[in-house]
């Protein structure tokens, strides 16, 4: 999506199939590094299931790419979950974490995830960009 090469059905496809299934990437703290169903998730250290501002950002720009109901619907739910999650550590915390818990508001859960870190303030720009149409 990313590079618009997707056709509109697997613009369609991907999100129903992935993004908004909770035994993948769907849930309230989203988008994990890994599918929640991996082995893997479970240790939520670094990429082994923690979200990223980078990512959710890019994944933001490929969904933007497509104006088809269901990439409308994944941006927006992107955008405010992103901010959400942002919000929860800025607020009890004053945090902007290098990555977050997908599992948990604590994302102080893991030494090597750095609690100020400039690029975990892109989880806030997307609902700014999805509010003021940039």
């Amino acid at each position: 999506m990313l590079s618009k090469t997707a056709t509109p059905d697997q613009v369609d496809e991907m999100p129903n199939k992935h993004f908004f299934n909770p035994d993948e990437f769907g849930g309230d703290r989203i988008l994990p590094s890994i599918a929640r169903n991996d082995p893997a998730f479970k240790d939520q250290n670094y990429w082994r299931g923690r979200i990223w501002g980078p990512m959710n950002y890019l994944v933001y720009l490929g969904l933007r790419n497509y104006s088809t109901p269901t990439a409308i619907r994944a941006r927006q739910e992107l955008a405010r979950k992103s901010l959400d999650l942002f919000l929860v550590e800025w607020k009890s915390k004053g945090h902007v974490h290098e990555n977050y818990s997908a599992t948990m508001d604590d994302s102080d859960t893991v030494e090597n995830s750095d609690a100020f870190y400039h690029w975990g303030a892109l989880m806030g720009l997307l609902e700014y960009n999805e509010l003021n149409g940039h």
